[in-house]
């Protein structure tokens, strides 16, 4: 890996294939985790997508103390900022809602 890479980490998937993760901060914020899924700086505020060029996300978010592995295809459609949900929405919504617990990386026993 160099230091131009848009990944931080590499899965090895023992089949001679890897995954590409981009590793990401969560934040929780009123029952959700929140995450980024572009780079952005001052030149590009909009963000830059990983499209193409990361297989998933790693998120660590310290109030949860839990890690997550997310898949590309998974938060594809997120512009800049996607979330998963730690608790149940007000209104009940369960549609389109990335359930947190679904995507926690849980250590091999």
């Amino acid at each position: 890996m160099s230091s131009a890479s848009r990944w931080d980490i590499a899965i090895d998937n023992g089949d001679g294939t890897i995954v590409r993760v981009q590793c990401k901060s969560g934040l929780l914020r009123s029952g959700r985790i929140v995450f980024r899924v572009c780079s952005t700086d001052g030149r590009r505020p909009q963000g830059v997508t990983y499209q193409g060029q990361v297989d998933a996300f790693g998120v660590y978010c310290s109030a949860t103390g839990r890690a997550y592995l997310i898949p590309m295809a998974d938060v594809a459609s997120c512009k800049t900022m996607s979330t998963l949900r730690i608790e149940p929405a007000l209104n009940n919504q369960s549609r389109g809602v990335r359930k947190a617990s679904n995507y926690e990386i849980r250590p091999l026993r």
